[in-house]
């Protein structure tokens, strides 16, 4: 990996590290009641690190890592800011990142009754170790999300949905051009520290075909596993399988893969959530 990629990643990871190293400590106190402020900073927030082996067709792909951050910036009551960032990278059987991508999301939300509604721009770059090009693949989306919760005795229920346009003037070397999604999991919880859960994502992809000659493209996720409490966090010990949309980074087809991971969460102010990222297959709800 050159320098630069691997200087890259390496600040990428320390800078997660040390943001959830500052506010881990507080995370894990019960918040003292106090008088109501507005507007409020950073009262929502999720890190998640998690890392699956992977099982396809494509012998040289046997890892997936992911690092996702999430922080509400700015809560003014009825209406809040969030951002999201995250990192990706697919690794080789020498243990170098065949590529690595990072996203970031910002935009308005409101909540309206009990769902969440996000209207956001997303950018996500993606990168070869031992490719150099002037510019990367890249693409921007400005959609439109929603997400709920519905808890009923030991059983618990989060649902999102999301639909999303990649402007032609702000993408580079692929053909997008919509898409919509849906999300759900499913959480039973056994004790205060161990549940079963189980989820998916589905998404519709529509392309130009002018550009590389496809109308559109369909992803899936399905992923079961227990969900265990450890310290101030909790921790996915999942399996499950992949429907993968332009799985590598100059690809244009769909990639099936069995995957078997763990994730590991850190949440303060609503529990874990990621309802705010535009839904995709590889990234389930949290």
């Amino acid at each position: 990996m050159p320098a630069v990629s691997r200087a890259f990643t390496c600040s990428i990871i320390a800078l997660a590290a040390g943001a959830m190293a500052a506010v881990a400590p507080a995370w894990a106190q019960v918040e003292p009641s106090a008088p109501a402020v507005w507007p409020k900073i950073l009262t929502r927030g999720l890190f998640s690190a998690n890392g699956e082996f992977v099982k396809s067709d494509t012998p040289n792909r046997p890892a997936d890592a992911l690092v996702h951050v999430a922080l509400d910036v700015l809560d003014l009551g009825a209406v809040r800011i969030p951002f999201d960032f995250t990192f990706a990278a697919a690794f080789n059987n020498r243990r170098y990142p065949v590529f690595v991508d990072y996203s970031y999301l910002i935009g308005p939300a409101v909540r309206l009754g009990g769902i969440d509604v996000t209207a956001f721009l997303h950018h996500t770059s993606r990168h070869v170790h031992d490719v150099v090009r002037p510019e990367p693949v890249s693409w921007n989306q400005v959609g439109l999300s929603a997400s709920g919760t519905v808890v009923s005795g030991r059983l618990g229920l989060r649902w999102a949905a999301s639909t999303t346009w990649y402007p032609p003037y702000a993408r580079r070397y692929v053909d997008y051009s919509w898409d919509v999604a849906g999300a759900v999991r499913a959480i039973y919880t056994i004790s205060p520290r161990s549940a079963y859960y189980a989820g998916g994502v589905v998404r519709v992809l529509r392309c130009m075909p002018e550009i590389a000659g496809r109308d559109g493209a369909l992803g899936t996720r399905i992923e079961t596993g227990m969900n265990l409490a450890f310290g101030f966090g909790r921790v996915d010990v999942f399996a499950g399988f992949d429907r993968r949309i332009d799985p590598a980074t100059f690809s244009r087809t769909v990639q099936n893969y069995y995957v078997a991971g763990v994730r590991f969460m850190i949440a303060r102010g609503g529990g874990a959530w990621s309802f705010i990222v535009p839904l995709r297959e590889g990234r389930p709800l949290q």
